[in-house]
């Protein structure tokens, strides 16, 4: 019978780094379940000193980012509780009370205005970081776009080249084969030579055999100076075949190089006007979402949940205001933060030394 052995258990005691960040988990969940749960009476809520305060009683510290919904809400009810209770304080003709309850009030709702303005300040921060990180990948893509361009086309130039290179050296090699295969021509005799053969013909006939016997002897000393012309012509022949061979690949070349800066040209204007689209959209998104932040500054604070005029549908979707979230989300995919994977940030063609490698060990039955 096999025997299980047990792996040793991983509970070990926290450091202080540790257990600092387990009380800020607890604390933030002890937050969460009092928001649902406490109900605070008017007298609670009349009490607050200031705004903090206020949201302190609802589970909120000063560092929390609160919803808008939430935030106008929690204002409303500590208002519309230190509204009644003076109310109340002024039916009593408690003035003194009544004084000093309305200087928290007017102090909440100076505190709102400006939590409301830093908010903003806030959210604005956001969607800047946001464009900046979105125009940073926008370039960089642009900027693959660009080169993958330009390794298309040297690609296409030396392979364009290539053939071309190849079809000529065929051409040359099948003119070389068609000259080996020619017939050579007779070699045919200048007037005078062939005018000397006939008179050294017919003084032999009439027996004039000294004057035949001087003609033959100029013909043999004619005869290698006609065969040294007739090569000579010969081999012109062959060379005329060969420039005239080479004039047309010559010809083939400087088409070729045209029709190549051609699409050199047209590739490059091609990448330009698309750094110019580039540049001009990102110029006009950036424009927009700041003009869009300067109205929103301008704008009064909302201290109703649903206010007078509402947004429209998909007004986060559609709205320059967050343009920087809209292109983020648009080049990386509808994540929170868009955190590359390890595997991304890991170099694996390029490893530092010394890396240890720790394997998962298997289970033991």
């Amino acid at each position: 019978m096999k025997t299980m052995k047990t792996l040793p258990t991983m509970t070990s005691k926290l450091t202080p780094y540790e257990a600092a960040q387990l009380d800020i988990i607890t604390s933030k969940l002890k937050r969460n379940m009092k928001r649902g749960k406490t109900k605070l009476n008017v007298d609670e809520l009349a009490a607050v000193k200031n705004l903090a305060d206020g949201f302190h009683m609802f589970g909120y510290e000063k560092s929390d980012r609160v919803r808008l919904r939430d935030r106008v809400d929690i204002y409303n009810k500590i208002v519309n509780a230190m509204k009644m209770k003076l109310e109340e304080f002024r039916s009593k003709h408690w003035h003194m009370p009544a004084k000093e309850l309305q200087s928290r009030l007017d102090l909440v709702k100076k505190e709102y205005e400006i939590f409301f303005r830093e908010d903003e300040e806030l959210r604005r921060r956001d969607e800047e970081a946001n464009l900046i990180k979105a125009l940073k990948i926008e370039e960089h893509r642009h900027k693959e776009r660009c080169d993958k361009i330009h390794h298309n086309l040297d690609r296409v130039k030396k392979q364009r080249r290539m053939e071309q290179q190849q079809m000529h050296e065929a051409q040359t090699i099948d003119l070389e084969n068609k000259i080996k295969r020619m017939p050579k021509p007779r070699l045919r005799m200048s007037t005078r030579m062939l005018s000397m053969t006939h008179g050294e013909k017919h003084l032999a006939r009439l027996g004039q055999y000294k004057p035949a016997q001087d003609l033959r002897n100029m013909i043999n000393k004619l005869r290698p100076k006609e065969r040294r012309a007739f090569e000579k012509e010969y081999e012109t022949r062959l060379e005329i075949m060969r420039q005239s061979l080479k004039k047309t690949q010559d010809f083939d070349r400087n088409r070729l190089r045209e029709a190549l800066d051609g699409i050199e040209w047209s590739e490059t204007r091609k990448a330009n006007q698309m750094e110019k689209d580039l540049r001009q959209r990102l110029k006009n998104n950036t424009y927009d979402m700041e003009h869009a932040h300067k109205l929103q500054k301008h704008i009064k604070p909302q201290k109703t949940i649903k206010p007078v005029v509402e947004k429209r549908p998909n007004y986060t979707q559609t709205s320059s205001y967050f343009r920087g979230k809209q292109m983020l989300a648009r080049l990386v995919g509808k994540r929170e933060h868009a955190i590359p994977s390890l595997c991304d940030l890991h170099d694996f063609m390029d490893e530092p030394e010394g890396i240890t490698y720790y394997h998962k060990p298997k289970s033991i039955n």
